[in-house]
């Protein structure tokens, strides 16, 4: 389904997130990811500089079809406008996050983790 995609400001360092979309397939924000992969509460009361590191990590962690760890961008800024918010091999969320342009490389897996809101049967899912 085509959805109004919302930019939002980063969280803690107030990045501008820019216009808002209408998408069928988008990037989750951090604040979506924390709402369907779990959340400590680190969010919104910070206890660490950089990183979400709570009880949800093994819930974010990403691996491609090879078994190989892999960071996963957001659509969240980061906290320069060259940088968007990840979440890290080990499943912390990199608030300040990662250069936009990041290649993937041997050493260094950068992936994405598509969304997409569905309707079956009437429901939005």
């Amino acid at each position: 389904m085509e959805t109004e995609v919302v930019i939002g400001d980063n969280p803690w360092n107030f990045t501008n997130g820019g216009k808002s979309t209408i998408d069928k397939v988008f990037l989750l924000s951090i604040e979506e990811m924390v709402k369907y992969f779990g959340d400590s509460g680190q969010l919104k009361n910070p206890s660490a500089m950089f990183f979400v590191d709570d009880g949800f990590n093994d819930a974010r962690k990403a691996t491609f079809v090879d078994g190989m760890s892999a960071r996963w961008f957001l659509r969240t800024p980061g906290n320069h406008q060259n940088f968007v918010s990840v979440v890290t091999i080990e499943g912390k969320i990199s608030v300040t996050g990662d250069f936009v342009n990041r290649v993937s490389t041997e050493l260094f897996n950068v992936g994405i983790r598509p969304a997409m809101w569905v309707k079956k049967g009437g429901l939005l899912i």
